[in-house]
């Protein structure tokens, strides 16, 4: 938090004036309140010793006016609160207070202590908010014990004194904290008001504004420091005229080449049963198209292609943006076109408006081979067969940045293709049929469909490769307009005994093994769950439809968790685990809430559907989706629900 100049000074002021209130007081309690005591105690004895001489002939005739005169005379003192006379047995003779008779003996402790004294005694003790000193002397008359003189002296008018000090110290500082703040904020203002011009000077300049001028007539320092930033201005401005064209196209080149290194991957894909290969030429140093392959995991991998709204350097930075989005979300969902999506809703946000990128999302499954896509604004999927057809698919939706969601959402859809042995799939940059030669005619779609079509008994790297020469000898020596991009592949004949290679290498790793994810009882990690085991179901080799079966059957189980055995409460702990064998594919949920109706493992009748409420209606979905399904009440780990799905359900070969 930024804090002022002159709220720190009065931070500063008012913890110097407590300070020295604290000080003060201090000093007030030793310097002044022990003395205070010291004279109050040699004021009492002095008094007790006086009453019992005086008393000592008014003792010996009995004379009991004279004595209460002595008393009488002592209480005209402030500090003294009670006065007595006592008999050698310890008789009360006369005391200041009418109401004790006379005779009576005091049994308590000080008047113990006393009894037993032979020489002046000062006993001190508490009485509500006061203090007590008892001064007591014997009196003796030729070394005969006579009585005894006893008075009481309160410190109730020091501690008046006291705290009247220290309530005078408390307003005095107070007054001169305020007005230190006074005039010290002046003092301030007087001084910050130059510094205040030099900092919108200086702030000017910083904004780029280099014909700004700071002036400033204070006679100080501070306007010395306001002619050198002037001096600093003008040489400064002299050599940024000299220097700024080659620092920033340099710059720019080198960070550009940075980011364009990074961006693109440094080789094609190695997989059995599957050819790749690329064709990468940016219009400039940099370019804004940009490709990618993601391993998703050992089956599948995504094949990115994008066209950013924009070359050079500009159109680098927003697709680095549109690469570092899509990476962060290619985990999101196993649908390509929901990949998309939650990217978009991100870039939208990032880049400025009227910044677009359009993007192709696919994702081959390698042992099944298919290909499913999603297209943001992209041009559709070239699909070349061994029969020589080549088609278009994948219609184009809306570009990335171009709407934040309900418009792109809704033309947004996934395609999946089924692949067979020699098949050629293309992906391409607009910078492919629209190269032109000297006299402005591009090359054009129809050639590149052609061009494909006689090539295609070649390898993958012979055709791209043989794209490149036609496309360059097209444009002859007329320099490249757009970036040219071509992501390609070729399927080989992949044999039934490579495809189960392929899914028993996927699924080793988990066959057998339980894997466990534990959540709390919040809907928030619905998601979670439906990752955490889609992405299992997927490794076992479940198709799409089965796996989202599977997924929407387990987040209707965790719902109903959630909602009825721990009635919404969040922090409790869901305990789910996944496991399989040759046969099944086992989910176990288990939780230490209300146990749920025991009806849950028992088959929803569709004739009463209608009327089942909103826990019946899940119970019927996980039933209609699931194999099996089992619930058990208050085992010994908690309540515990298990899903079945056979493995009936994954394409074999």
């Amino acid at each position: 938090m930024k804090l002022s100049i002159k709220f720190k000074i009065m931070i500063l002021v008012s913890i110097l004036m407590c300070i020295l209130i604290v000080v003060l007081v201090l000093i007030l309690n030793t310097k002044i309140k022990e003395p205070l005591i010291e004279a109050l105690k040699k004021k009492g004895e002095a008094l007790t010793i006086n009453l019992a001489a005086n008393s000592e002939e008014a003792i010996l005739t009995g004379d009991e006016m004279l004595m209460s005169i002595h008393i009488d005379k002592l209480l005209q003192d402030k500090s003294v609160i009670y006065a007595m006379l006592i008999g050698k047995n310890g008789e009360i003779i006369v005391h200041s207070d009418q109401s004790i008779k006379k005779g009576k003996i005091l049994s308590d402790l000080i008047s113990e202590n006393i009894k037993n004294s032979n020489k002046l005694l000062v006993q001190y003790f508490k009485k509500e908010k006061e203090g007590i000193y008892d001064m007591s002397m014997p009196i003796y008359v030729e070394n005969k014990k006579l009585g005894i003189a006893r008075v009481g002296f309160s410190d109730k008018e020091i501690n008046w004194t006291i705290e009247y000090i220290q309530d005078l110290i408390i307003t005095v500082t107070c007054a001169v904290l305020i007005l230190g703040i006074v005039v010290s904020l002046g003092a301030v203002t007087y001084i910050m008001h130059p510094l205040k011009m030099l900092a919108n000077g200086v702030k000017k300049i910083g904004e780029g504004n280099l014909d700004a001028k700071i002036s400033i007539s204070s006679g100080d320092e501070i306007e010395d420091l306001s002619n050198v930033f002037n001096d600093m201005i003008v040489k400064l401005k002299k050599a940024q005229l000299d220097m700024i064209e080659k620092e920033i196209l340099g710059k720019e080149i080198q960070i550009a080449r940075g980011i364009q290194t990074t961006l693109l991957p440094k080789e094609c894909p190695q997989i059995d049963g599957y050819e790749f290969k690329t064709l990468y030429k940016s219009a400039k140093e940099v370019g804004g198209d940009y490709y990618d392959f993601i391993f998703l995991d050992s089956n599948r991998i995504a094949i990115v292609i994008a066209d950013v709204a924009g070359k050079g350097i500009p159109g680098s930075l927003v697709m680095a943006t549109a690469r570092s989005i899509l990476r962060s979300n290619v985990r999101y969902s196993v649908n390509p076109s929901k990949v998309l999506s939650k990217t978009n809703t991100i870039f939208y946000d990032d880049v400025r408006r009227g910044m677009f990128v359009t993007m192709l999302y696919a994702i081959l499954d390698v042992a099944k081979m298919t290909l499913t896509f999603a297209n943001a604004g992209h041009y559709p999927v070239l699909l070349l067969n061994s029969n020589g057809e080549c088609k278009e698919i994948g219609k184009s939706g809306l570009a990335l940045g171009f709407d934040r969601g309900p418009l792109f959402d809704k033309a947004i859809k996934d395609w999946t293709i089924t692949l067979k042995p020699d098949d050629i799939l293309v992906f391409y940059t607009d910078g492919v049929h629209e190269a032109m030669n000297k006299i402005k005619e591009e090359f054009g779609q129809d050639r590149l469909i052609e061009l494909l079509i006689k090539e295609r008994g070649n390898k993958i790297s012979d055709i791209i490769e043989k794209l490149e020469s036609e496309i360059k000898k097209w444009a002859g020596d007329s320099s490249q307009n757009d970036d040219i991009t071509v992501v390609a592949f070729k399927c080989l004949d992949l044999t039934k005994n490579q495809k189960l290679k392929i899914l028993q290498e996927e699924r080793k790793d988990i066959l057998g093994q339980k894997l466990e994810l534990k959540i709390k009882s919040n809907a928030m990690y619905l998601g979670a769950v439906r990752q955490f085991i889609g992405d299992i179901a997927h490794k076992e080799g479940f198709d799409e439809e089965t796996i989202s079966n599977i997924t929407l059957a387990s987040d209707e189980a965790v719902a109903n968790i959630i909602e009825h055995a721990y009635s919404f409460i969040p922090e409790n702990d869901i305990n789910i685990s996944v496991w399989s064998d040759e046969d099944k594919f086992v989910i176990i949920m288990i939780d230490t809430g209300e146990s749920l109706s025991p009806d849950l493992s028992v088959m929803p009748n569709d004739d009463d559907l209608a009327q089942l409420k909103r826990r019946g209606r899940g119970r019927y979905i996980i039933y209609q989706l699931m194999d099996e399904v089992k619930y058990e009440i208050n085992t010994g780990e908690g309540n515990k629900l298990t899903l079945v799905k056979h493995k009936k359900h994954i394409l074999e070969g």
